[in-house]
């Protein structure tokens, strides 16, 4: 089985992370999200894109960021 999460900021996959994890762990899925910006507004110098990569590496799930 395959999870794909669609947000539209780097934060907000915490609404969705349990949900997720829940279909990861019962059905051994695998898991991606998209993240459609980079909150480029409120971003400091690349902060939120670390920050992604660390959370997904750390949980096991790929994501990608569609704008940039």
């Amino acid at each position: 089985m395959r999870v794909l999460m669609v947000t539209a900021h780097p934060d907000d996959c915490i609404a969705f992370l349990g949900t997720a994890l829940k279909f990861k762990k019962e059905f051994g899925a695998k898991l991606m999200e998209i993240t459609l910006t980079k909150g480029e507004e409120n971003d400091v110098e690349g902060s939120r894109e670390e920050e992604m990569k660390k959370v997904s590496k750390l949980i096991g799930y790929k994501h990608k960021f569609l704008k940039g």
